[in-house]
């Protein structure tokens, strides 16, 4: 009875760990977005911005963000895929997330690539990225956002 009640304890505490970790990812995203639509001149080149991003975690696999805030829906793409091959022949433009949980802290860096298809290689050309800390506090029992900053390089 006492191993039952653990294991669904512990389950019960993995899957709201889960579900914090896609809410964190996912509001690192709309950071990123907000701070986009902000510094765009207007509406014209926020959606031109915005309207032909990909999304890509870091194993290349599609990422769905699942947030509709600022009315922005992004797009996703299977890197590995057939299908996307042609696409990718155009060439696209990518965020790729990198979520890395250092001790009680939640470090999200999204670079910005531009990725295409030729010769039967894909290309990757690595631009600008942003990267949101979060930290756990333990006093207050939930995960606080502590820093934002873009790179340029």
């Amino acid at each position: 009875m006492i191993i039952l009640l653990s294991c669904c304890l512990s389950k019960g505490y993995s899957q709201q760990s889960g579900n914090d970790y896609k809410r964190l990812i996912d509001s690192a995203i709309g950071l990123k977005v907000k701070n986009i639509i902000e510094f765009s001149r207007n509406a014209e080149q926020k959606k031109s911005l915005l309207s032909n991003i990909y999304l890509i975690d870091e194993n290349e696999l599609p990422y769905s963000y699942t947030s509709t805030n600022y009315g922005v829906e992004l797009n996703t793409i299977n890197i590995k895929s057939q299908e996307s091959k042609k696409i990718l022949k155009k060439g696209i433009t990518a965020w790729k997330i990198f979520p890395e949980l250092k001790s009680n802290k939640l470090v999200i860096t999204i670079i910005l690539f531009r990725i295409s298809y030729k010769n039967k290689l894909v290309h990757y050309s690595k631009g600008p990225g942003t990267q949101v800390i979060f930290e756990y506090s333990c006093e207050e029992k939930k995960w606080i956002q502590t820093e934002f900053k873009n790179s340029r390089d």
